[in-house]
């Protein structure tokens, strides 16, 4: 064997392992591409929508308004009786549009008679989602423990325990639907 048949017998054998090898990877970068467009959705993060979020964002913005609300009748202190009806309307319609959407029948408890609100009141309870939810915090793997939002008259939201939830005294809370049925019948007394 003379030196060129040496030489292009190994070119042959360098090509033929040049095109394996690209075959090799070429395959290989495909087949993680298939497992990276079936697999990766699986690890993402799932969206955090509804549930302790929505109810948490609910029970800020009724925070916020029962702010304005006692701001506007001149001082810090709120009271939904004795509200104007647009705007205990406008507030409840809030809450329960944030619940139809967002939470299914979950509904809230919101705190009735006078109650001083702002940054320096006392920490007491204003506003109560009506149903555990398990999304907050959300976690990679596994479920939240069950928690209700609460919204307080300082502004701060927070989740509490459904042991927290029980222990509370919720003679001075009033839900939306007890709201809507007390309206349903003064609206059905008026039209007789």
């Amino acid at each position: 064997m003379n030196k060129r048949e040496i030489r292009s017998r190994f070119s042959l054998f360098g090509r033929l392992r040049l095109e394996r090898a690209f075959n090799l990877l070429l395959y290989g970068l495909l087949a993680g591409l298939v497992w990276f467009c079936v697999f990766a959705p699986l690890l993402a993060q799932p969206s955090n929508c509804g549930g302790n979020t929505a109810a948490l964002g609910a029970c800020k913005m009724y925070i916020v308004n029962a702010r304005f609300a006692a701001f506007d009748n001149g001082g810090d202190v709120f009271n939904i009786d004795m509200d104007p009806e647009a705007e205990i309307e406008w507030m409840l319609e809030m809450l329960r549009s944030r619940s139809d959407t967002w939470m299914g029948d979950a509904g809230f408890y919101v705190r009735t008679g006078d109650v001083v609100v702002g940054k320096h009141a006392p920490r007491t309870i204003l506003v109560i989602g009506g149903k555990p939810f398990r999304n907050v915090p959300q976690r990679r793997f596994g479920r939240a423990p069950a928690t209700y939002a609460v919204g307080y008259v300082d502004g701060e939201i927070d989740l509490i325990t459904p042991a927290e939830f029980a222990s509370l005294d919720l003679s001075r809370f009033r839900s939306i639907a007890e709201w809507e049925s007390a309206r349903t019948a003064e609206e059905k007394a008026v039209s007789q």
